[in-house]
């Protein structure tokens, strides 16, 4: 055996268990999710072809539209909190002060945290006779009464949000401070020296170093918000009226609530397909975005 073959067939045993797993844990459920999308598969196990049928049906239903708008808002709004939010504390951690260590330890928790018991703990705090949220509220004047944030459909999406956000804020802020560590102190000095100000010098040094953490943050809560479905799902069900239900909650309630498991399929696709979308443009401006020296 020549060592050129030799050296094919070590290399094709080392990439061996990574094909085995993108066909074992993403060729496989991807291609099996399309098969069933054009399919209406029964209880028992029985299907039956109907072609795009499920696609069909779903773009009919009448708050199909409601879907895509609370989807959109959910990642839009999702998405520019958290890098936002991740963004101002990571700017006021920069600098040194009393019990920082601690601030930075105590950021982790609701990262940490299993989102059963985030649940548990925001769904008390919104309870409307007894919850802390309400009674802060009425001591502060804010409001005249009780409100019930969960079942009332005005206020069930953005009191769900918000718990999304708070749990996955942490995130961004240790990426984005870590990034804000290695900046060389000169360039500040330099900046201080021409007379800059805060604001020039976080638009000109700051962010730009900065970038290419917050382009890989802005891919992966695009997809992290996206597929979220656990906090969606213990607060609200998706409810009042599908007033928090976004397309990732419809799949399960569409699969085994409804039982419908060749619609459900039919989502899945769809939702693939943006997130497909969503991935190659963040690719192409990443491609075009400048270089970190």
């Amino acid at each position: 055996m020549t060592s050129t073959r030799k050296n094919k067939l070590q290399n094709m045993v080392f990439v061996l268990p990574l094909i085995t797993f993108i066909v074992v844990f993403v060729a496989y459920p991807v291609s099996s999710v399309i098969y069933n999308s054009f399919f209406k598969i029964n209880l028992n196990g029985t299907q039956t072809y109907i072609g795009l049928r499920n696609f069909e049906q779903f773009f009919a239903r009448r708050y199909t539209s409601q879907l895509f708008l609370n989807t959109g808002l959910w990642v839009g709004l999702g998405v520019l909190l958290k890098i936002g939010i991740a963004m101002i504390i990571s700017l006021a951690l920069v600098k040194n002060f009393p019990l920082k260590k601690t601030v930075m330890q105590s950021l982790i928790i609701p990262w940490a945290m299993p989102t059963v018991i985030a649940c548990i703990i925001w769904k008390m705090m919104y309870q409307p006779l007894f919850g802390y949220i309400n009674s802060t509220f009425l001591s502060l004047g804010l409001i005249n009464e009780p409100l019930d944030w969960l079942g009332n459909k005005d206020t069930a999406f953005m009191a769900t949000l918000i718990v999304n956000v708070w749990s996955t804020v942490p995130l961004g802020v240790l990426n984005i401070s870590s990034a804000m560590a290695t900046i060389p102190a000169h360039y500040y000095e330099a900046a201080l020296i021409d007379g800059s100000s805060a604001w020039n010098d976080f638009r000109h040094i700051t962010l730009p170093l900065i970038a290419p953490v917050l382009r890989m943050l802005l891919l992966l809560y695009t997809i992290w918000t996206f597929n979220a479905f656990d906090a969606i799902f213990m607060m609200t069900g998706g409810g009042p009226n599908h007033a928090s239900e976004t397309l990732v909650v419809n799949i399960y309630l569409t699969g085994f609530e409804a039982n419908n498991i060749g619609q459900a399929s039919a989502i899945s696709v769809v939702c693939l397909i943006i997130l497909t979308i969503l991935s190659i443009m963040y690719l192409n401006n990443s491609r075009k975005g400048e270089s970190y020296d």
